[in-house]
């Protein structure tokens, strides 16, 4: 009985073993995978495209010599705004998006997620996480084995980062929403050891990244 009772005061309740095992670690430096990424400029283009022919199906809807048919909801946007909102919020969504590294340290209570040439993102893992950051008010929390990232910017801007794992990439998507006009970029990252001083990478549009071998230290 004494054996039993110092192997249970060892372990952790059953409950939180379960809760601990099921989210997943971040931790480690994670770089860009351009491939399977999205590319910012044809999403963009894409999703433009999309509205306008969103935007003329709801039009034709309206005018009689197109015979009765449903009227097509656009968002509840006036005409006009979908497919130029879509250029706002996508170009917003690039550039709070285009870090192309990541090193993230987590532990069991917190994480943190600092990001190539942008602001961190930093989570307590509390039921109610909430706090007055430097863009505007946050909150963050796990949705399943998701970690999501709410930010509510002023004049209705609302951002959304959704982190998630699979085998040997994580995932973070970056989601702006603007008067009811959503826009989604998925940026993959892929595990890698950093190296002082042994590269020098600079971003360039028409390469997406350039890397050149730094001098050695002497």
């Amino acid at each position: 009985m004494l054996l039993s009772a110092c192997q249970n005061q060892s372990e952790p309740p059953v409950s939180e073993q379960v809760v601990i095992a099921s989210k997943p670690d971040f931790s480690g430096s994670w770089e860009m995978d351009y491939q399977m990424s999205d590319q910012a400029d044809q999403k963009i283009r894409w999703k433009y495209l999309e509205a306008l022919a969103a935007e003329k199906r709801a039009r034709e809807s309206e005018d009689p010599r197109f015979g009765p048919r449903p009227a097509i909801a656009v968002e509840n946007q006036r005409p006009g705004q979908l497919a130029a909102g879509i250029m706002v919020v996508g170009r917003f969504a690039e550039k709070i998006s285009k870090s192309s590294v990541l090193t993230i340290e987590q532990d069991r209570e917190s994480i943190t997620i600092e990001r190539e040439e942008d602001f961190s993102l930093n989570c307590k893992f509390t039921d109610d996480f909430q706090f007055d950051g430097k863009l505007g008010k946050e909150q963050c929390g796990w949705v399943g084995d998701q970690l999501v990232f709410d930010i509510a910017l002023p004049e209705g801007l609302n951002v959304r980062h959704i982190l998630s794992k699979g085998d040997s990439r994580v995932n973070l998507a970056t989601s702006v929403y603007y008067d009811l006009i959503p826009f989604t970029l998925n940026r993959v990252y892929m595990p890698f050891e950093p190296g002082e001083g042994m590269y020098d990478c600079e971003f360039k549009v028409s390469t997406l990244k350039t890397c050149t071998m730094g001098a050695p230290d002497r």
